[in-house]
This record gives C-alpha cells, sequence and structure tokens, in this order.
C-alpha cells in the first residue's frame, strides 16, 4: 500500500510516468504482495479513482469504453472463429455463429461460475472459471462443426447440439467433519491437494462417475467450486445453487452412510438443510452408496427402444425412502412448485444447518424468491427476509404463509404482524385442511405495522353461552378454537353474538370476531371460499365492527390454524355482495395483522 501512496503523489505532481509508476506499484506478482480476491477488486478500484484524478473525464470513459469493447471484440472474434474455419455457405457460416452464440449465453448465465474439467475416464481434473469451460465448450463444438456434412446441421437443432456440450454432472452430499476434510477452493489454488484425505478421493470418485457411468467432462461439487474468500462469489452461488442443480444433466447424490437401499431413509443426507434444495431441483438423480456404488441398478433399455434417462427420483424404492425420511409424496416432488407455502416450509422444520441463517437462505430456490445474503444478521432476521420477499412474488397462495401454528405461546419478533411466525419451527404445526386460496386482488405488504390485506370479519357465540343455532342472515359456521387454556366451540354468525344481552360476561371491547383470510374481493362483490374457511381470532366491538375505519382491538392467540366450513341458508350464493353483507351479520374491512 506504501508503494500505490507514493505512485498517488507522483500524479499528483504531474509527473508524465505516474501511470506507468502505479501500475509497477500494482504489480501483485513483482511486489511479492498477493492479496485476497477482495483486497484485489478494492486496489483495482483505487487505482481507477487515482486515474480519474489525473486525466479528464471524457478521456476516462473513452477509456472505460475502450476496454469494455476490447472484451467483446475478443468474445466475438472468438465465436466467429468457427465460421472462420469452416468454408461452407454464409448460411451454414451464419448458423454456425448462432450455435456459438447460444453456447456461449448457456456458459456464462446458465452454468456454475467455476467447474471441474476432466477427461472421459474422470481424470486429469482441472478447475476452470466460465472463461476456461467456454473455451473447452467451444473447441469441442466447433470440431463437431469441422466433421459434420454440409447441411447437417438446421436452426431447430441449435438447442440440442448447445446441452449436448454444456452438459455437466453436479454433486449432492453430506460435508466432511474434521481433518483432513473436504478438498476446498482454496487448497486447490495453492496446490495444498492430500491425495491420501477422505475429501480428495470423494472428488475423484464423482468425477470418474460423472465421467465413465455418465459420459461427462464437467462437474459441479460445492466444495471446491466455490470461492468463499470472494463475498461476491459466496453471494451468487447462493443465490443461484437451486438453478444450477436444476439444469445439471444429472445430480450425483452420494449417502455416506448407506450401504444398501434399505437404509437409505436413515441417512443423514436428509436431516441437512441444504441438500432439501438438492433433493427438489434436479430433474435426474442417481443415488451411490458409500462405496460409489449404485443404491438401484438400472434395466438396459432393449433393442431399438428410445433410451430415457435412468431417474432414481422415477423409482418406486427410492420414493418410498424418501417418504419415510421427508413425509414427502412422489407427487410433491414430481411439482413441488404447486405445493402451498406453508406446506414447503414444513419440510425443512427438522433440517439442521451450521450458519443459522443459511436455515432461509437455503429455501430461495424452493420459494423461486432471491434476496442478498449476510451472515451475521441471525437467524430470525434472515427468515423475515426471506417471508418479504415470498410476500411480495405474488403467488395465488401466499397467504397461506399464515398457516402455522404452535405448542405454546409465540413471542413474535418481525415487527408488530401477527401473521408470520418467528421461524421455521411453527409450521410443524400447520393444518393439512384443503384450504382454496385466491389470488389476492392487491399486492400483499408486510409493514411496520403488519400484513395489510382485506379481511372478512364474522361475530361468534362461545360454546358455553350459545343455544340453538339461529344464523343471523343466509350464512352459519360452528369452528373449533385450540388456546392455552384448551378447545373451544364456537357458533359464527348466529344472532346472539349480536345481542349483548345474551353475553353478559363481555364488554364492548371484547367480542369474539373470526376474520377470513381466503376471500376473493372485486369491486362490488366478496366471494367466500367452497372449502374451507382459513380465519385469524380477533377481539373488538361487534357494533362498531360494521361502520367504517373498525380496527380490532387484538388478536387471541391459538395454538393451531382455524379453519371451518361456512355453510349458506336458503340458496344464498358464495358470491356475495358487499352492499348484502351487514344483513348477513358480516363486515369487509382491510386491516393491519
Amino acid at each position: 500500500m506504501d508503494q500505490v501512496l507514493v505512485s498517488v503523489r507522483h500524479i499528483s505532481s504531474g509527473d508524465e510516468s505516474g501511470t506507468e509508476k502505479k501500475s509497477e506499484a500494482l504489480d501483485y506478482s513483482r511486489s511479492g504482495f498477493n492479496p485476497t480476491t477482495e483486497a484485489r477488486d478494492l486496489l483495482d478500484a483505487f487505482k481507477r479513482y487515482v486515474v480519474s484524478l489525473v486525466k479528464p473525464r471524457s478521456e476516462q470513459a473513452d477509456t472505460e469504453s475502450a476496454d469494455i469493447a476490447n472484451v467483446e471484440k475478443e468474445n466475438d472474434q472468438e465465436i466467429n472463429t468457427v465460421a472462420m474455419n469452416n468454408p461452407r455457405t454464409s448460411q451454414e457460416s451464419t448458423l454456425f455463429k448462432k450455435i456459438m452464440d447460444e453456447a456461449y449465453l448457456t456458459v456464462f448465465n446458465q452454468m456454475p461460475i467455476h467447474m471441474l474439467i476432466f477427461r472421459s475416464d474422470g481424470t486429469a481434473a482441472r478447475l476452470g472459471d466460465r472463461n476456461t469451460v467456454w473455451r473447452d465448450v467451444s473447441e469441442r463444438l466447433q470440431r463437431e462443426l469441422d466433421q459434420s456434412e454440409p447441411g447437417f446441421y438446421t436452426k431447430r437443432q441449435i438447442p440440442w447440439l448447445v446441452k449436448k456440450y454444456t452438459k455437466y454432472a453436479i454433486l449432492s452430499h453430506t460435508w466432511l467433519r474434521g481433518a483432513p476434510g473436504e478438498v476446498t477452493y482454496a487448497d486447490w489454488m495453492r496446490g495444498a491437494l492430500k491425495d491420501t484425505s477422505a475429501g480428495y478421493a470423494k472428488l475423484e470418485n464423482f468425477c470418474r462417475v460423472a465421467a465413465v457411468e455418465h459420459g461427462l467432462n464437467l462437474g459441479w461439487m460445492d466444495t471446491v467450486c466455490i470461492n468463499k474468500e470472494s463475498s461476491s462469489e459466496l453471494d451468487e452461488s447462493i443465490r443461484s445453487m437451486y438453478k444450477w442443480y436444476k439444469s445439471a444433466s444429472v445430480c450425483i447424490t452420494y449417502l455416506a452412510d448407506t450401504a444398501s437401499l434399505e437404509h437409505m431413509c436413515a441417512d443423514k443426507w436428509f436431516t441437512r438443510g441444504w441438500t432439501l434444495q438438492e433433493l427438489i431441483a434436479p430433474n435426474v438423480m442417481r443415488f451411490y452408496a458409500t462405496d460409489w456404488t449404485e443404491l438401484i441398478t438400472h434395466p438396459e433399455p432393449a433393442p431399438h427402444s428410445f433410451p430415457t434417462p435412468k431417474n432414481d427420483k422415477r423409482n418406486a424404492a427410492v420414493l418410498a425412502q424418501i417418504q419415510a425420511a421427508t413425509t414427502m409424496t412422489a407427487k410433491e416432488l414430481e411439482d413441488p412448485m404447486s405445493v402451498p407455502i406453508s406446506r414447503r416450509m414444513q419440510w425443512a422444520v427438522h433440517r439442521c444447518v451450521t450458519r443459522e441463517e443459511d436455515a432461509a437462505y437455503s429455501l430461495m430456490g424452493i420459494f423461486n424468491v432471491s434476496m442478498f445474503t449476510a451472515y451475521g444478521e441471525g437467524g430470525e432476521r434472515a427468515f423475515g427476509r426471506l417471508v418479504q420477499e415470498i410476500l411480495n412474488s405474488g403467488t395465488r397462495n401466499v397467504l397461506d404463509i399464515a398457516n402455522w401454528g404452535s405448542d405454546k405461546p409465540v413471542y413474535h419478533t418481525h415487527g408488530t404482524s401477527m401473521l408470520i411466525p418467528p421461524g421455521l419451527k411453527s409450521y410443524e404445526f400447520r393444518t393439512e385442511a384443503n384450504i382454496e386460496w385466491q389470488l389476492p386482488s392487491d399486492p400483499i405488504m408486510l409493514t411496520h405495522l403488519g400484513v395489510h390485506l382485506p379481511v372478512l370479519l364474522m361475530p361468534a357465540t362461545p360454546e358455553d353461552f350459545r343455544g340453538p343455532l339461529r344464523p343471523q342472515g343466509g350464512y352459519s359456521a360452528i369452528a373449533i378454537t385450540v388456546t392455552q387454556s384448551g378447545p373451544t366451540v364456537h357458533n359464527l354468525l348466529d344472532r346472539a353474538a349480536f345481542n349483548k344481552r345474551s353475553q353478559p360476561h363481555q364488554s364492548d371491547a371484547h367480542g369474539t370476531i373470526f376474520g377470513v383470510l381466503n376471500i376473493q374481493e372485486s369491486l362490488d362483490d366478496v366471494t367466500v371460499p367452497y372449502s374451507e374457511c382459513f380465519a385469524v381470532l380477533l377481539k373488538g366491538d361487534v357494533d362498531k365492527m360494521m361502520q367504517p375505519g373498525f380496527k380490532a382491538s387484538g388478536r387471541l392467540k391459538t395454538l393451531r390454524p382455524i379453519v371451518f366450513e361456512l355453510k349458506n341458508h336458503n340458496g344464498a350464493k358464495r358470491t356475495i355482495l358487499k352492499t348484502d353483507l351487514h344483513k348477513h351479520g358480516m363486515a369487509l374491512h382491510r386491516m393491519y395483522l
């Protein structure tokens, strides 16, 4: 850093050789200074700042534009090499360029930042960045195109050809504990590889299986392919990991504790937080035992039959083991994005992570959201940010995030919202009732006042003070709530709920009101669900409930979610005009919960 400061003095004094001296000062290899990636980025930024002090802004912009143009020119020249090396028609040259363009975009947008590249037998593995992977892919593509007959490839074959040369295997496993452990990126870059360690053996076996059994020469494993010294690379890797697992040609899943299929469900792989998305995301999975033999032997396809990928996620015996370990059904595993939010949360309840924030970060892909990582913020804050992103996602069943319970009173930390639990554990007590959620008519926002949303209010009479059910209007229901004092049965929309003389034990501000969340609101009417209603339990004056600007005096804490079936009488419809709500004993309000 002293050398850098010297170069600044040379520049500020008008020394024309200042730029040259500064460049020498920042030549890390000649100075003996070996900074980390982040330090190098900081020094390079400082370098650009120093240059901006002595160069006119227009000249600086021209220089930066020229640098960018040079990079793009190099990439274009590399892509155009194929067309120049293939003396074909102009139409074929254009097609070849499109193929290379598509492959280039695939490498830099769909594939991991660093990858292992190895031979057809899995040996001679080397670690390369996207530029290295691109050179490998483009060279193999060019050989394919060079050897093809004129007119052999058409525009329709571009995706198939690009996929053929950008296919890669990805490893799912649990990290080794203790030393010597996994081979890390830092170990590889320093050349500090212990070829007798268990981690090195795992890396070798992964490359061998990917190459020999799956015919691939590209692979990714999290231990060695993520540079954790770079916070930007770590952040991108965590955000992109679900996509990388989904895009992989095959996910090779190594179960270190499993020797046979019947013991598969007891493997610790099913207890880790990050392996949940590694189970859900891949399209094709193959499970390997502790000795790297396949847990399932797939029969060879019949002669002349159309080959299909051997996929353990389609095997009934494997699916039975997965369900025993995770409770996930084959249908849920096949289409996880259609599974209710609370159920997906429930999958992660009993999984463990080393860093508490990872309990939330590892779920980003499962909910199709993205957020920056901030290790040190704590698990509760990370979970709160995850919930915020889910609420912003606009999915149809977004309010299912309120489907949770507890075995004891809960103290909330996410602002003042009572709809959001303090963490994943609360979803262990979600209801499995068939709740029909509607697409919200307005954005659902989490604010410092709570979650702002429309709520259909229905007063109720407790069981101890209810007589024969006499509906106030065309609707009624019986609901059971579970609080710390035990279960209570309520009559909803009963006439007695509107008659204070029938409830002398209650003050005006402490009537029991159910707020139904899974409704569909339009300009003139409200549609109540045909299946179960999902509600929260509120306190408030029933008379004031019918007036504009009503605010509940509080929410009663229940240990389980509240669901009930709304019955209609005398031909009452499920869609109710807003002007008719009062005569049925209901009121619609936008509230902060």
